[in-house]
């Protein structure tokens, strides 16, 4: 039974699966529940490794793919809770489980724009973390609310405010970091310069604790989002030097698409729309590759617009 390997192997078992795009909801917890009527931590164990693993290849390549797997996974964790007896600590561990498996559900509905079923599923995982007692669970859910209300107006703000200030001390600098400066960009977009540049200097003191010599791709990211802040602020300059240090560290795909596509509008505004509708081509590219929606929207406009500028 898959309950009795041990950690190394049930994970590589996991990551094989994805890797080979097998479908889950035929290899999943499906095929892990033992033929008894309760749940051991072991299921438990088994379940957070699926959602994890989801998670993990929703941030490393294309996400449209997990849409369906990510439902039946989160469906069938709230099945186990509702129709198996557990002992209390494999209960918490099941629903920190279903947690992480709707909040990997949400993002791959927000990359999708789909902000009102996304935003379902972060106050599912959100009520899973309160249950579980998962603090990184429940920041990352409140911070999944926030990026669901489109330019972080109406309550956005408050719930990036709010995912900031839950991301527990033990989590890692870099995510610390990263809470922080989604934090500061929501300040930034809604042009609050003075809490923008309190926030985001706890956002790069918690990442100088994490970073090695050399730009990562933590520090890719920084870059990139941070000079999405100062973009939003007005701050050409500024904003072409940081995304110009962001692109070149080894960014995710979808990261480089939305620097790419900053980049682009940067140099749109000083009048270079050659330049500009040549990279943001290249954003567009990245952006259909790896199946994100919302930012290759984001790309086709800008692309259009200097298309026609370039006749």
């Amino acid at each position: 039974m898959y309950g009795e390997r041990d950690d190394v192997h049930r994970r590589a078992f996991v990551e094989l699966l994805l890797t080979l795009a097998v479908p889950l909801e035929l290899t999943t917890l499906d095929r892990l529940v033992p033929p008894v009527s309760t749940v051991d931590v072991s299921l438990a164990a088994a379940a957070q490794d699926v959602s994890d693993a989801i998670r993990n290849a929703h941030k490393t390549g294309p996400s449209h793919y997990l849409l369906s797997p990510a439902q039946t996974h989160a469906k069938r964790c709230v099945e186990l809770l509702t129709q198996r007896a557990m002992a209390p600590e494999v209960r918490r561990g099941m629903m920190r489980a279903a947690g992480w498996a709707f909040l990997a559900l949400g993002e791959t509905q927000l990359n999708s724009d789909a902000r009102q079923p996304a935003m379902n599923s972060f106050t599912e995982a959100e009520q899973c973390a309160i249950a579980s007692g998962d603090a990184l669970l429940q920041a990352h859910a409140l911070l999944g609310r926030g990026c669901t209300h489109h330019g972080w107006k109406h309550q956005g703000l408050m719930f990036a405010r709010q995912a900031a200030h839950q991301v527990p001390a033990s989590a890692p600098p870099d995510e610390r970091s990263w809470f922080f400066l989604r934090a500061a960009e929501a300040y930034a977009t809604r042009g609050r310069k003075e809490h923008f540049l309190a926030t985001v200097d706890r956002a790069a003191h918690a990442l100088a604790q994490s970073s090695e010599s050399g730009i990562d791709g933590r520090e890719a990211g920084f870059w990139g989002r941070y000079g999405h802040c100062l973009l939003e602020l007005g701050n050409w300059t500024d904003a072409e030097q940081a995304l110009q240090r962001g692109l070149q560290g080894p960014a995710r795909p979808r990261a480089q698409s939305r620097m790419l596509t900053d980049l682009a509008t940067v140099y749109a505004r000083e009048g270079a729309q050659p330049l500009a509708y040549t990279i943001v081509n290249q954003a567009l590219a990245i952006a259909t590759q790896t199946g994100y929606t919302r930012q290759k929207a984001v790309a086709h406009h800008l692309h259009v617009r200097l298309f026609k500028s370039t006749q």
